[in-house]
């Protein structure tokens, strides 16, 4: 069934592209596989705080969208956006971009030398 769909979908997606399709399709697939995990991530700190609360008999995080389910989507872009009084927003900036390029660079890297038929170090 989803081989029959790609071969509908991807020759024309691939004329489109010409040279690109091979990067664009490899991001496709990266989104398409941490997406879920980061939404994942997010609802389950969300559950978390929602049971502490009510272990410390107290509401919880209630404040954005129905039941507050919109909570960790406005945690995350308080995350992106927020920096402290005073602070220096292009350092902050380059010093968590070089983080997280250094973490997904370290990862790649991984991803590329554990495949079949290679040295495991």
């Amino acid at each position: 069934m989803m081989d029959q769909l790609l071969a509908i979908v991807l020759p024309p997606v691939q004329a489109l592209l010409g040279p690109l399709f091979p990067l664009v399709w490899v991001l496709v697939k990266i989104v398409l596989i941490i997406a879920p995990l980061m939404l994942c991530v997010a609802y389950l700190t969300f559950w978390e705080r929602k049971v502490i609360g009510w272990m410390q008999v107290r509401i919880g995080p209630n404040r954005v969208g129905p039941w507050g389910l919109l909570q960790p989507i406005a945690d995350g872009i308080k995350l992106f956006l927020h920096f402290p009084n005073g602070g220096r927003q292009d350092i902050v900036r380059r010093g968590s971009d070089i983080g997280a390029g250094t973490g997904t660079c370290g990862m790649g890297g991984r991803t590329v030398q554990s495949g079949l038929g290679s040295r495991q170090y």
